[in-house]
């Protein structure tokens, strides 16, 4: 019994410690966005003859920090719901799944042969769209 009393406390105060790190990144995460958000409404408020060209501008920066943020806040669901475990296995091919999330344009190609995995579906399309998302943001094509 006691064995299983450890046990228990070594499962609570793992699900504690994933519960503060997880609390610490969103608040990390969250907070770089709204700093931005702040700063464009300070310097845009604090010029009294701002044209419409100049509000257009800010509201256009506004605007990309909210979808940055939202796109962090889906993130930080997926990282909760990946600590919990999935919460449901199924046989999903991982091409089928990129082939409808991948970004279209001349920045992406792929080729995509069938992947069978399992896993949670949610959570396998998360990581498609995170990973074409950093891929596109982050990479830049060589000479």
């Amino acid at each position: 019994m006691a064995d299983t009393f450890d046990d228990l406390l070594g499962r609570l105060e793992g699900a504690f410690e994933a519960q503060k790190r997880f609390v610490a990144n969103a608040s990390h995460e969250l907070r770089t966005p709204l700093t931005l958000q702040q700063a464009v409404v300070d310097v845009t408020l604090a010029d009294p003859d701002a044209s419409a060209d100049v509000l257009r501008a800010a509201l256009v920066r506004l605007r990309a920090a909210g979808q940055e943020q939202e796109r962090l806040i889906e993130a930080l669901l997926t990282l909760a719901r990946s600590q919990r475990g999935p919460e449901r296995r199924e046989l999903v091919d991982l091409a089928e799944v990129a082939k409808e999330r991948l970004p279209s344009g001349p920045r992406v190609t792929a080729r995509l042969d069938p992947a069978p995995v399992l896993g949670d579906p949610q959570l396998l399309e998360r990581l498609v769209v995170n990973l074409a998302d950093n891929a596109v943001r982050h990479n830049r094509r060589t000479p």
